[in-house]
């Protein structure tokens, strides 16, 4: 009679009881009853580890996931009060004027727009990140991260302090900091 124990238990640490079982016969026993007993035992406390640890991996699923309903309410509030901008008006209606340079204003446009979901042709230079636009809840729990990789693949460079929401409030802080970075 044979057992197998399928390859997720080898991660365990349990090939010697999967290599043991396997060529067990029933003349020539390599394991004794009470050690296999002991084997097996392990095997499931590993198993019974690993589910509570999916399990765990599920339910903190929730606390690094955005909040697509604050979302989705920032994005109405936002749409009902102001004129959608394409990222070209954006920038010649709010930016140009500040002396920011264009590919930072676009790079900022797309790429904060991705992460965070906001239409950020919606926004103005005085919106607060934290208070208005709520980045913090409205992104994944590693944008920031992203966005620096983002931002080193295009412009070259590395951010002094890559915790940036730090050091800024309002949109037009932010896009300060980053045009002061990037030239």
């Amino acid at each position: 009679m044979r057992f197998l124990i399928p390859p997720s238990a080898l991660s365990c640490g349990h090939s010697e009881l999967n290599a043991a079982l396997l060529t067990s016969s029933p003349r020539r026993s390599l394991l004794s009853q009470q050690k296999a007993s002991v084997l097996y035992s392990n095997y499931f406390r590993c198993m019974l580890n690993f589910v509570q640890s999916f399990w765990a991996s599920v339910r903190s699923y929730a606390d690094m996931r955005p909040d697509f309903q604050l979302r989705s309410t920032i994005n109405r509030t936002l749409d009902s009060q102001r004129a959608s901008l394409t990222g070209e008006e954006w920038f010649e209606r709010f930016w140009r004027p500040r002396g920011l340079s264009k590919q930072v204003v676009e790079f900022v446009y797309e790429r904060l727009g991705k992460y965070s979901g906001l239409h950020l042709g919606l926004t103005v230079p005085s919106d607060r990140l934290m208070e208005d636009l709520q980045l913090p809840l409205v992104c994944w729990f590693d944008w920031e991260l992203s966005f620096c990789d983002d931002l080193a693949q295009q412009f070259n460079i590395q951010l002094d302090n890559p915790s940036f929401l730090d050091e800024v409030e309002t949109v037009e802080d932010f896009l300060t900091l980053l045009h002061r970075q990037v030239a």
